[in-house]
């Protein structure tokens, strides 16, 4: 898209900023699994804490460090509102763009398959060594899921710039760096009983990592004999795409500077880099571009 085919108004450079923050709408699946981690925290807060009767068993077949259930159900299983407040942000965000790159299906399906397995790691170290867990915090919210996303992350989103008080970072390395911290809090915290939490982590991310070469191996063309085939790029024609392209019509030297030197702007820091008096020079530009062609 062209500059004069963008709209600079306030509103729209204030929806891109806001975008940058990762706070956009979800799409389909992102959003139904917002829906039912919310509507399952309510119903084990009403388990937990609303006086139900016989409602300690099934809250313990939920923790995967005692009944195979929860290897299964265990992202569901929270009743704590930070809990499931973090997760529901953390779906926003990473599934917000994710989803869209991966689609719907392998999205749901790396979800799934790192719950299942992060629930698998927990259970296996729990039984190994029950010090390795501790039952009053049993593993309740989907951990190795949202691992497995952040390895998806690193690897699609590390030309995504996002601005974090003031600089600009890749969207790969603000998620990292906010995993590195929760990893870091609950390690310090939990000490010796977070090794099974941390065991659940490892393995959804490496559940994110297959996922990502299994989709590499499945995009690689293949000969007919079933090798692998290497392809060089097509050979470079003399003075091909070699013209720099034609300058705007239609503005005079002076608003051609000035455009330049706000074009130049936009590239070293992104449109959040102007101020709102020059996203409204560079729209009155653009408008006066389209008018006099």
């Amino acid at each position: 898209m062209g500059w004069h085919d963008r709209d600079y108004h306030l509103r729209a450079a204030w929806r891109e900023r806001v975008e940058a923050l990762g706070v956009r709408r979800p799409p389909t699946a992102t959003a139904l699994l917002m829906v039912v981690h919310a509507a399952a925290f309510l119903v084990m807060a009403v388990l937990k804490w609303g006086g139900v009767t016989n409602a300690e068993p099934l809250l313990s077949a939920l923790d995967p460090g005692q009944e195979v259930l929860g290897v299964f159900l265990h992202p569901l299983a929270s009743a704590n509102i930070l809990g499931v407040l973090f997760t529901v942000v953390a779906l926003w965000s990473l599934g917000g763009r994710i989803e869209p790159i991966v689609g719907l299906w392998r999205f749901v399906g790396v979800y799934a398959v790192a719950s299942v397995l992060g629930g698998l790691a927990y259970r296996v170290l729990a039984g190994a060594a029950p010090v390795l867990a501790d039952p009053e915090r049993p593993l309740d919210y989907p951990v190795a899921a949202l691992a497995a996303l952040c390895v998806i992350a690193w690897r699609h989103l590390r030309f995504e710039m996002v601005n974090v008080l003031g600089k600009w970072i890749s969207a790969a390395q603000l998620y990292a760096g906010c995993a590195a911290v929760v990893i870091a809090l609950v390690m310090v915290t939990g000490r010796l009983h977070a090794v099974a939490w941390l065991g659940a982590v490892v393995a959804g991310a490496g559940a994110g990592w297959a996922s990502e070469q299994l989709r590499v191996l499945w995009r690689t063309p293949r000969s007919p004999h079933g090798d692998i085939e290497t392809f060089s790029p097509p050979p470079r024609v003399r003075g091909a795409a070699t013209r720099p392209p034609a300058r705007s019509p239609g503005l005079d030297s002076a608003e051609e500077r000035e455009l330049d030197a706000l074009l130049a702007k936009i590239g070293r820091g992104g449109l959040g880099s102007l101020t709102a008096e020059e996203l409204e020079r560079l729209e009155r530009l653009r408008q006066a571009r389209l008018h006099r062609d």
